[in-house]
């Protein structure tokens, strides 16, 4: 069981590991869950990206969904694009797809990547802010707290000034 624990806790750690600030972002390409698309992270070069991990289970997870919201309908016109990624199993997929109405911006839905350099994320919600450049700007644990929405914001209004 520990030995089960500690392996459990080291892939947790390098999959959120591999998300590197000031370095190129990693690829994730899969199909949105509720069209007949492929998302390619690789082909928004020239645009600011921020990539949300997520879960259906996951309280602070949805509590963010009206912010991302907000986010969407402020800077999509100046070049944002937001993509979610469920870290829910594939057998919940219809849990998923329930959610799809209240959030505005794709979902992808982790499990089905054919491509996921960002690794499974274990701490939930996480929210990767990628600039025009496909270099990884700043990750965030999450953004409920006041002080890393802030930050979130201004980092994200200087992306998209650049």
């Amino acid at each position: 069981m520990r030995a089960f624990f500690l392996a459990s806790l080291l892939l947790a750690t390098s999959a959120s590991a591999s998300i590197q600030e000031g370095v190129a972002s990693p690829n994730l390409v899969a199909p949105i869950v509720d069209k007949n698309q492929i998302f390619d992270l690789a082909k928004l070069k020239g645009k600011v990206v921020m990539v949300h991990f997520w879960a259906t289970w996951c309280p602070p997870c949805r509590k963010e969904i009206p912010e991302l919201n907000k986010y969407f309908d402020q800077s999509s016109g100046k070049g944002l694009e937001i993509i979610g990624v469920s870290e829910d199993r594939k057998n919940d997929r219809f849990e998923v797809l329930k959610r799809i109405p209240e959030i505005k911006f794709p979902i992808l839905l982790s499990a089905d990547a054919t491509q996921n350099g960002f690794g499974k994320q274990a701490n939930l919600p996480l929210t990767v802010l990628i600039g025009r450049d496909g270099k990884v700007i700043k990750v965030f644990k999450s953004f409920i707290d006041e002080k890393i929405h802030r930050d979130l914001s201004e980092a994200l209004e200087l992306a998209l000034a650049k």
